[in-house]
């Protein structure tokens, strides 16, 4: 016996007369009856003793059969999804021959697009300097305003402490007898 795919084996006899052509698959017969008789020398062909193989074998494929029904069940949703898949497919096929010309764009674009975010953010730097020396120059003003006033309370209190010592000079002066040369 020789071993099968499908788990069975074919009488040896059989399987030779298979090799050396005497049952073929192949009719070359273009009628009917052609092929009806074709069909009928190859039948003749067959040993009642390789019917039981034969049924074993024919049993393993419609097991298969069943096997294969089974998963064809799963294969709606599969259709559905290669439906869709193919449906988008058609969707973007009419922007396939504008995508060449989109990606040279945007390769052109590259160096602009890198320049303007370069730009945007030296200017958001600059803004942020631009802020801090806004609150510097408050603050300095701030404390200028301060030294000034610092300074005019300081110049008063020199200005009444000068007056204070020249009315002091004054006084002890007036109380000092004069010489007289």
């Amino acid at each position: 016996t020789i071993p099968c795919t499908i788990p069975c084996t074919i009488p040896k006899q059989w399987y030779q007369r298979r090799v050396r052509g005497s049952i073929s698959s192949d009719s070359t017969e273009k009628t009917v009856m052609g092929a009806i008789s074709n069909v009928q020398t190859k039948l003749s062909l067959i040993e009642p003793s390789d019917y039981t193989h034969i049924d074993t074998r024919l049993q393993a494929v419609l097991h298969k059969m069943d096997q294969l029904k089974a998963k064809a069940k799963d294969i709606p949703e599969t259709n559905n999804k290669v439906t869709e898949v193919f449906d988008t497919v058609r969707k973007v096929e009419p922007v396939l021959t504008v995508l060449p010309d989109i990606v040279d764009r945007l390769t052109a674009l590259k160096g602009l697009h890198e320049q303007a975010a370069q730009f945007a953010s030296s200017l958001t730097t600059l803004e942020t300097t631009q802020n801090n020396v806004t609150k510097n120059l408050a603050n300095q003003s701030a404390l200028l305003k301060k030294v000034e006033d610092h300074i005019a309370e300081n110049l008063k209190l020199i200005s009444e402490n000068c007056s204070n010592v020249n009315s002091r000079i004054d006084a002890i002066a007036g109380k000092l007898p004069s010489k007289k040369k």
